[in-house]
C-alpha cells in the first residue's frame, strides 16, 4: 500500500473524534509512524489530505452522474449518514479549503454537468448567483439533518430541498 492510504486513514480515524481545525500534522504522522517530510511530498497541508480522503473515501461512491438529481442527493445524504462523524468534523472548518467548501462544488457541478447533458443554459450572473446559493443551502439542509441525527426521514429530507431550489435551476 502507498503512505497515501495510510496517511488519508490516519486523518479519518482522527476525524471521527476530532474537527479539521484541531487535527495537526504531527498527530497524522505520529499515527502511523511517518515523518512531516514524508507527509510534505504527497500533500500540500492537512486540507490538501482532506481533500484527497473525500476523494478517494466519500465521494468515490457517489457517482458524478445520476439518473436523477433525487438519485444523487439520496446517495449523498446515504454516504454522509454512514460517515457521519467525518463529515461533521469535517464541515466544521471555515478555511477555503474545508470539505464543506468542497461539497458544495460537488452540487454546482453535478447541476451544471446535468443542465449542459440537457441543452439547458448554465451561464449569467443570476443563474451562477442563483447555482452558488443553493450549493450553499443544499449543504446547509444536509448538516442540520446530519446533526440533529438524520432523524427526518431520506424522502422528507430530499422533498425539502427541492422545494427550496430556485426557479430558475428548475427549467
Amino acid at each position: 500500500m502507498k503512505i497515501s492510504y495510510y496517511l488519508e486513514r490516519s486523518l479519518l480515524k482522527l476525524l471521527k473524534t476530532k474537527s479539521i481545525d484541531e487535527i495537526y500534522v504531527i498527530e497524522i504522522i505520529d499515527e502511523i509512524g511517518t515523518c512531516k517530510g514524508t507527509f510534505y511530498k504527497y500533500y500540500r497541508d492537512k486540507y490538501d489530505l482532506l481533500f484527497h480522503c473525500f476523494q478517494d473515501c466519500i465521494y468515490k461512491d457517489i457517482p458524478e452522474t445520476s439518473e436523477n438529481w433525487n438519485e444523487f442527493i439520496s446517495r449523498l445524504l446515504t454516504v454522509f449518514k454512514d460517515n457521519a462523524a467525518v463529515v461533521l468534523n469535517s464541515f466544521v472548518s471555515a478555511d477555503m479549503n474545508s470539505a464543506r467548501h468542497y461539497n458544495e462544488g460537488v452540487i454546482r457541478q453535478y447541476i451544471v454537468t446535468e443542465r449542459e447533458r440537457k441543452g439547458q443554459e448554465t451561464v449569467g450572473t443570476t443563474y451562477e448567483y442563483a447555482l452558488n446559493m443553493y450549493a450553499v443551502y443544499v449543504t446547509d439542509i444536509i448538516m442540520d439533518w446530519l446533526r440533529h441525527g438524520c432523524k427526518t426521514p431520506t424522502d422528507e429530507t430530499i422533498a425539502l430541498i427541492n422545494a427550496t431550489m430556485p426557479v430558475i435551476l428548475c427549467s
